[in-house]
């Protein structure tokens, strides 16, 4: 963010590439490592001895692991939900305009985003199941798991919302 303010860059396409790649790898980073915990967490409960380099290796190797599956995964789950709310938002904002004398909150871009993102982890991970007729990422098989993902997903839709609509908010 700072580069851009510095030089001043408006461009919107680099502004929403530089905006939708930060949530992405922010998202896909966390939703790795929030995985990887709960592997390593449910072999800990059946008594399997890992010690910390073990458990960071895994960590790392699960990082590059995942990232051609699930990494291209997430990307398009996100992309569909952050274009859908580009849809929305103005049809959302006129509505509230209508409903209401003040001006709309700057924040309904962080809220919209922030709903987007886990969302869109949310089916992602619910699409899997029917489709594929198993669970592909063990740290999800929890009601805990899941939450873990989504709340990967929020802080990615928040990343971008931030990133995205700065000027704004």
């Amino acid at each position: 963010m700072y580069l851009l303010k510095k030089y001043r860059i408006k461009n919107t396409f680099f502004n929403s590439f530089f905006a939708f790649f930060t949530a992405w790898l922010t998202s896909f980073t966390l939703a790795s490592v929030f995985h990887s915990s709960f592997v390593l967490y449910e072999l800990h409960n059946i008594d399997v001895e890992i010690s910390v380099p073990e458990g960071a290796s895994m960590m790392i190797g699960d990082l590059f692991g995942l990232l051609p599956t699930y990494g291209a995964v997430i990307a398009i789950a996100l992309l569909l939900a952050f274009l859908i709310t580009h849809w929305a938002l103005p049809v959302i904002k006129n509505k509230q305009r209508l409903q209401t004398s003040t001006p709309h909150s700057p924040t309904i871009y962080l809220f919209m985003f922030g709903v987007a993102g886990t969302l869109a982890f949310w089916v992602m991970l619910s699409a899997m199941q029917p489709i594929l007729n198993v669970t592909l990422i063990a740290g999800a098989r929890t009601a805990l798991g899941t939450t873990a993902q989504c709340l990967a997903g929020l802080i990615g839709g928040l990343l971008y919302g931030k990133l995205r609509f700065n000027s704004r908010i």
